[in-house]
């Protein structure tokens, strides 16, 4: 991380945690090797995405919006590529 990066942050947050849920969070910073603070922020970051992303919305034009709605209508196509891909067995298998 740039020093400028560094100087940019401002604000800190807390929590407070049981002792089993401290260790589990310390193991996992300890495993990717970064301050727990860090291990925090990365995950609650990609939390966020994620939730954020799961209820974005978007608007289409009224011809775009319909031919959008028959595209998810119409029955999925056969892809060959995809059926070999599940048939080959897997080490799991």
């Amino acid at each position: 991380m740039a020093v400028s990066e560094r100087a940019r942050k401002t604000k800190s947050l807390s929590a407070r945690l049981r002792p089993s849920e401290l260790k589990l969070i310390q193991g996992g910073a300890h495993l990717r090797n970064i301050k727990v603070s860090e291990y925090l922020v990365s995950a609650a970051l990609a939390h966020a995405e994620i939730d954020l992303a799961e209820r974005a919305e978007f608007e289409l034009p009224e011809d775009k919006a319909s031919a959008f709605l028959e595209a998810l209508d119409r029955p999925p196509r056969a892809k060959p590529e995809l059926v070999d891909l599940f048939s080959t067995k897997t080490v799991l298998d």
